[in-house]
């Protein structure tokens, strides 16, 4: 089949109109999401972040493809965290849902709640960083959130009867870890 240059014409405007819608779409991504052609943090600053946390490969696999900013850097942590707690409290979520009534259900059903409640005050903490309080900010970890992941521990201490499950042990002590790595980010700051 030949092309005639008429159908050329209409290829080319084509490709063209592809090519400036496709221009156009990373543009207003970019405009609204910033953050996708942010220069990627330096190792180097990963690595210094991350050298005093509990688990330094744990930090860096974290933040490895992170912004260049320590504030950003400490957004994409918590941004980690949440998706841990948010595991802690499916796990948690689960055990109770499968556990019949008595004690043990309810001490699950708590620490349920409580794991979704500090999910939902990284909120807070996410607006203290973009206020640049990164003082009140580390401070707000324990107050806010710390305390609602540690319930969990705290309850199964107060019911010497009952054993803590490995797993959600394990579910709670790494969102401890990752809100950790938070204020150990944010320490740099202040």
């Amino acid at each position: 089949m030949a092309y005639t240059s008429s159908s050329c014409s209409s290829s080319f405007f084509l490709l063209l109109l592809l090519l400036l819608t496709l221009f156009l779409s990373i543009f207003s991504h970019h405009h609204l999401h910033p953050s996708l052609f942010a220069e990627a943090a330096d190792p180097a600053l990963i690595t210094g972040l991350c050298k005093n946390t509990k688990e330094p490969p744990v930090c860096q696999a974290c933040l490895k493809n992170g912004p260049s900013d320590v504030p950003s850097l400490a957004k994409v942590a918590t941004g980690c965290a949440r998706v841990t707690i948010h595991s802690f409290y499916d796990l948690s979520s689960k055990m109770a849902r499968s556990t019949p009534p008595g004690e043990l259900k309810d001490v699950l059903d708590d620490c349920a709640m409580n794991s979704s409640l500090a999910a939902d005050e990284l909120d807070g903490l996410i607006d203290l960083i973009d206020s640049k309080d990164y003082r009140s900010a580390i401070d707000y970890i324990p107050s806010q959130v710390n305390h609602l992941v540690d319930y969990c521990f705290n309850n199964f201490y107060m019911h010497p009867k009952l054993t803590m499950p490995k797993q959600l042990y394990d579910a709670a002590a790494n969102s401890d870890r990752d809100l950790n790595t938070i204020s150990a980010i944010l320490s740099t700051l202040v």
